[in-house]
């Protein structure tokens, strides 16, 4: 049998460019919306609409999840810039980042505490905010609010100052909203979605691609020729692999561990690193375990599958050097037997004795020498090529390919 590497070689080198399995991964992080319609009349574009149009130009370009405020935000927060960022990132707790002197710790602290394999938070606030006007186009808004800065800012303001919360609410609107507010009359669907679009293109596209949000997708592909491994990505199972290429998409960029589990193989774990719009391949090749699955059996299929073949290989020698292109069968006193060809009972030497016929009934040689060669290649070739946990595909496929050549021999004789 091929050394497994080698095995493994040349079914890459053979492998299509598609991959044959494909496991969506779509990692996304959350991104906090609000959409706000104080004047509760009738608007030119449903709020449901609106939803739609930021999450899909969302979904399409970035690696944002949406996540809907409820609208009664907007009435506890009053248009408090502040109010509105703690109810975006519950994750925050100012508490928790106090010294015992009472002094806050940097902000940056909580950063680096939820890039520890904390759950995602919504790094930005998206406002909306649609004003309805009778016989004229809606006003629209569009305010986009780093959740990081804002709190830097409330979190590390000096409370002892008269009139703090002001202050924070003045540098949140100048420091923490890179873009300001976004205005545009909207008076259709259409119009309505072309303004989100252009706000999300051409306005936040710089700072999303900044922050690694922009397209920012790569994909990894396993190599394997093993069925049924699952995958695990950051310790998370997404997915089973299937011979040849299964390929992981839409991660997010960096360092990722990917770990392959199975009750007979032992875990292979590895690290790859996930680039922005390429595709990495990382071979795999994992370990049977000894004592598990049917090795054994394999390897009995697989040498069978060698004697096999070698005979049928044999018998179609025997039956091209056994042929007498001298003879001829010529009957005089009824139906003559013929045959393409030879049985096992073939002797040209009875014509001259006329005792019986030259080619008898029986099993043909030469199809029964195709039909062992196409079932041991079958044992052979599948055993070495899929890693299944047992044999018995190939031994199926071998039987049921062997049959339809003797068959298909015995048709045509």
């Amino acid at each position: 049998m091929l050394p497994s590497a080698l095995a493994l070689a040349l079914l890459l080198a053979g492998a299509p460019d598609e991959p044959t399995h494909l496991i969506a991964v779509q990692e996304r992080v959350p991104f906090a919306f609000l959409l706000n319609t104080p004047t509760g009349g009738v608007a030119k574009t449903s709020s449901s609409e609106l939803i739609r149009f930021v999450t899909d130009t969302l979904r399409r370009d970035t690696s944002f999840a949406v996540q809907l405020l409820d609208g009664e935000v907007v009435k506890t927060c009053q248009g408090q810039l502040t109010c509105l960022v703690l109810a975006a990132r519950r994750d925050y707790e100012r508490d928790a980042l106090l010294r015992p002197d009472g002094t806050p710790l940097p902000y940056r602290e909580h950063v680096r505490r939820m890039s520890e394999g904390g759950p995602h938070y919504a790094r930005y606030l998206l406002v909306l905010s649609n004003v309805s006007v009778p016989d004229r186009p809606d006003r629209m808004t569009a305010s986009l609010v780093d959740t990081d800065l804002a709190l830097a800012i409330f979190h590390e303001a000096d409370r002892s100052r008269a009139e703090w919360e002001e202050w924070v609410e003045t540098r949140i609107s100048t420091a923490a909203m890179p873009k300001g507010t976004l205005r545009e009359d909207v008076g259709s669907d259409s119009e309505a979605a072309q303004f989100i679009e252009r706000v999300v293109r051409r306005e936040y596209q710089p700072l999303f691609a900044a922050s690694g949000h922009w397209q920012p997708y790569g994909d990894v592909d396993l190599a394997t020729r093993v069925d049924g491994l699952e995958v695990l990505l950051d310790g998370q199972s997404v997915g089973s692999t299937q011979g040849g290429l299964t390929r992981l998409t839409k991660l997010l960029p960096g360092t990722r561990a990917i770990s392959l589990r199975h009750p007979e193989f032992a875990t292979l774990d590895t690290t790859v690193t996930v680039r922005r719009g390429e595709t990495t391949t990382v071979p795999l090749e994992p370990i049977r375990l000894e004592g598990t699955g049917s090795e054994g059996l394999r390897s009995a299929v697989f040498y069978t599958g060698l004697v096999s073949a070698v005979v049928g290989v044999g018998a179609l020698v025997f039956a091209a050097v056994r042929q007498d292109g001298d003879v001829r069968t010529v009957c005089f006193d009824g139906p003559c037997p013929s045959g393409r060809f030879q049985t096992l009972g073939y002797d040209p030497g009875v014509a001259f004795s006329a005792a019986e016929d030259v080619n008898p009934s029986g099993l043909l040689v030469a199809p029964l020498g195709a039909a062992l060669l196409s079932t041991g290649a079958a044992f052979s070739l599948g055993t070495l090529l899929f890693e299944d946990a047992s044999p018995w595909r190939s031994v199926l496929v071998g039987v049921v390919a062997g049959g339809a050549v003797y068959g298909l021999g015995a048709a045509l004789h």
